[in-house]
């Protein structure tokens, strides 16, 4: 019983340093995160580029997203069905 414990609290305490390892690693990851966006913007606004026109540009890509993602997928994919069906029923 003894030894069945200990192996319990060993693994416990394995299963905390490495969700520690997991939090800090997600933590580090945001933080180049926020270094990279700011880098981006310090790079724009060396550039010449206004913050209106960065928002603005995201937005745009953020509509045609939408846009491509609700009506060109799906009319892409009855179409690559209607293609295999018409392979199918070809022969």
């Amino acid at each position: 019983r003894s030894n069945l414990s200990s192996s319990l609290s060993v693994q416990f305490i394995i299963a905390i340093y490495d969700q520690n390892i997991i939090d800090f690693y997600k933590k580090v990851r945001n933080m180049f995160s926020l270094l990279l966006a700011l880098l981006i913007i310090w790079l724009f606004w060396k550039l010449g580029i206004g913050i209106l026109k960065i928002v603005g540009f995201l937005i745009v890509i953020g509509l045609l997203f939408a846009f491509v993602s609700y009506l060109v997928l799906p009319l892409l994919a009855l179409v690559a069905l209607g293609g295999l069906l018409g392979l199918v029923f070809s022969h």
